[in-house]
């Protein structure tokens, strides 16, 4: 339909949906490849922003002398971080079914290079701890840190299962049912995330050797402003 002037009265939603440079929820257009996914929307402020905390903590610890094995912790949970908001940012505009079918395999393979990340720094901060007879969960950070790992285990195991095993949940139709509050519970889980991360910089440690709660917290800002801007409620249920 056209108005008076020739001009469409209505344009198309693939063409009203924003890509680059614009806030908001995004939908991936048919055209669009999945790697744009992750830049659609405000979705490239996530990318350079977690990219640039992941590089930020890795020199850092690499500039800490001597390197000690704790430095290794750090290393593994930057990555593990950034992994994860790479795994929710290629899923978030996904909405055909060929387009999710495309997007979970994505999700689930950056989610498991982020399971492996976190769970090698996990077991290296625990031997260091045993090693040295530190103590366990002194700090914020710490306990944040090991309820946000547990949660993590459980977020994977839950994904992985309805993906894979649906037969679990009584049937694919089932565990589709349920996948609404897997993503409310991710969203959740990534924003403990982001805090223990941010915390790591009130760490005794690594307020002396590597950086201060300020840079993480910047990055961090800026993380969650191109990851939750995309959240689309319509997926979570509501």
């Amino acid at each position: 339909m056209a108005s008076a002037t020739g001009m469409p009265a209505t344009v198309p939603s693939d063409e009203r949906t924003p890509l680059i440079g614009r806030p908001g929820p995004v939908k991936q257009q048919d055209s669009q490849p999945l790697p744009l996914n992750f830049v659609s929307g405000w979705g490239f402020v996530a990318v350079l922003s977690a990219l640039g905390l992941t590089i930020f903590v890795i020199t850092n610890a690499l500039k800490v002398e001597p390197f000690i094995l704790f430095l290794y912790h750090p290393i593994f949970q930057s990555l593990c971080f950034f992994f994860a908001t790479m795994s929710i940012l290629v899923l978030q505009p996904t909405h055909t079914a060929e387009q999710k079918a495309k997007g979970q395999k994505a999700h689930a393979f950056l989610m498991m290079l982020s399971m492996l990340s976190l769970l090698t720094g996990v077991i290296i901060i625990e031997y260091n701890k045993i090693k040295s007879n530190g103590v366990h969960f002194h700090s914020p950070h710490g306990v944040l840190g090991i309820f946000a790992s547990a949660w993590f285990i459980f977020q994977y195991i839950g994904g992985f299962t309805m993906l894979n095993v649906p037969k679990v949940y009584g049937g694919e139709a089932k565990a589709k049912a349920v996948w609404k509050y897997h993503r409310r519970g991710g969203y959740v889980l990534y924003f403990a995330m982001l805090a223990a991360v941010i915390g790591s910089g009130g760490t005794d440690f690594v307020k002396a050797k590597m950086f201060d709660v300020v840079p993480p917290l910047v990055f961090g800002i800026f993380v969650a402003i191109g990851v939750y801007s995309r959240v689309r409620k319509e997926k979570l249920g509501f």
